[in-house]
């Protein structure tokens, strides 16, 4: 067939293939050919070395994606198309870090030296002082209660406490004049029985003579026996021991001295009736409010609001002794405190006639009370 013999016609079949496969490769290069012809071996080189370039691709793909990401957030909001001269030199980080003063912890901030790499810069822990604070506290004060003799002289003088004396023995020898009036009356009478056993209890510890003081421990024990029978049934038999124990004490305040020897002390919680003497505190209370309830009240009745100011501010003073149970409580203490500089207030305005300073200080003085009676009263 076409001139040729058998053997050629065989060896060109085979070689038909390979002509076949270098048609492509010479229609792709350049229209004058010379640097862009490219041989079959060089095509069977380059085609493995395209494979090669497209895993590199692949492989870089997330780095684009994180070039491009940069690119749109750029630094401090602005793409790096926009403002591709930020850029140029990136800002340090670690300029702005302060560094601390020797010896004090803190951030550091290492200056990089030339041809070094900078390193981030890392807190320095802070180490807790674990050092005891070693500074002494203020120590605070707790009111306590009375222990040993009270100076008396600063609270009320022997004359004031030998006139309460009398006006306690009025009021008991007008509430035992009968059965009838004793029984209407207890309650005053035992206030005035226990108020007496503590007047006889500061007459003996009183800096000043007063007339009837070698005979207090007589007078103590009299007013212990009235406050125990006025708290009784109110029957003939309790008047009876009311009338003799207050003429009793009748006889002493005139000069005579009791048959016998006077009973010995015994702690004022059992020969002090408190509600007794409580009762006494808001009828003296209640007087001087009433007598000095205006400037010229206050003028006309200071001799006896006074008197009656000094007895109210002893008896507090005499309540606070630690043979009373509420003596114990702070807060007592404190508001018998406060009643006791308020009463001693309120004797210094007497001299220069202040009248405000008086009212304001028994204002003081009722407010302690409430505030007292609204804790601790049963």
């Amino acid at each position: 067939m076409f001139g040729l013999s058998e053997p050629r016609l065989l060896r060109l079949s085979c070689l038909l293939p390979t002509l076949l496969l270098l048609i492509p490769v010479a229609t792709m290069t350049g229209c004058g050919g010379g640097a862009g012809t490219e041989t079959v071996e060089e095509a069977v080189e380059e085609r493995p070395r395209r494979r090669k370039t497209s895993r590199t691709s692949t492989e870089t793909k997330s780095q684009r994606q994180t070039q491009v990401a940069r690119r749109q957030d750029g630094l401090q909001g602005v793409p790096f198309d926009v403002w591709p001269e930020v850029y140029a030199a990136p800002k340090d980080v670690t300029a702005d870090v302060v560094t601390p003063p020797e010896g004090k912890p803190g951030t550091t901030n290492p200056t990089p030296e030339p041809g070094t790499t900078p390193t981030t810069p890392t807190p320095t822990p802070k180490v807790p002082d674990t050092t005891p604070d070693t500074t002494p506290k203020p120590a605070t004060k707790t009111p306590t209660a009375v222990v040993g003799n009270v100076n008396w002289g600063d609270l009320i003088s022997g004359e004031e406490l030998d006139g309460e004396a009398k006006a306690l023995r009025n009021i008991l020898t007008r509430s035992t004049t009968t059965m009838g009036q004793f029984r209407r009356t207890q309650k005053e009478i035992g206030a005035a029985g226990a108020t007496l056993a503590l007047v006889a209890m500061i007459a003996k510890q009183h800096p000043e003579d007063i007339r009837w003081k070698e005979k207090a421990g007589f007078v103590r024990g009299i007013g212990t026996t009235i406050a125990t029978a006025a708290g009784e049934e109110a029957s003939r038999m309790e008047w009876e021991k009311t009338q003799i124990a207050v003429e009793a004490f009748g006889r002493v305040m005139s000069g005579s001295t009791p048959a016998g020897e006077a009973p010995g002390d015994v702690p004022l919680d059992e020969a002090i009736n408190f509600a007794g003497i409580m009762r006494r505190m808001q009828a003296l209370y209640d007087s001087i409010r009433t007598d000095g309830s205006s400037a010229d009240d206050f003028k006309a009745n200071k001799v006896e609001l006074k008197q009656r100011t000094a007895m109210l501010t002893a008896i507090v003073q005499g309540i606070t002794h630690k043979d009373f149970a509420l003596a114990a409580e702070p807060e007592y203490v404190t508001a018998a405190q406060a009643i006791i500089a308020a009463g001693k207030e309120m004797r210094n305005t007497f001299a220069t006639d202040n009248f405000e300073g008086f009212s304001d200080a028994l204002g003081r003085i009722n407010g302690s009370c409430s505030s007292c009676h609204q804790k601790f009263k049963q």
